[in-house]
């Protein structure tokens, strides 16, 4: 019976550190730029000690940051690429 208690204690307290943590926030605005073209502005507020990657990245490197868009409904159309601000570079020894 202690085994089991043991057991048991163990099992929920771990499942509660195995959390996935969420650093990162992202909010949304529009730029009306004339009456049929908008301009959508996503910003990231990420929490010190985290990082966030270009969606540009050297090959054999961390996975880019993405964006995608349904486009299905053809309510509207995309112009141009995504484009991001410059941000500064860190060197990781991981890659």
């Amino acid at each position: 019976m202690k085994n089991r208690l043991i057991f048991l204690f163990l099992t929920f307290t771990l499942g509660i550190f195995s959390q996935i943590e969420d650093p990162l926030q992202w909010s949304t605005s529009v730029e009306k730029v004339s009456d049929n073209e908008f301009i959508l502005v996503s910003k990231a507020t990420i929490e010190e000690g985290w990082h966030l990657y270009s969606q540009e990245v050297p090959e054999d490197g961390p996975i880019p940051t993405t964006f995608s868009f349904d486009t299905s409904n053809e309510n509207f159309s995309l112009i141009g690429k995504t484009i991001e601000e410059k941000g500064h570079t860190v060197d990781d020894s991981r890659f």
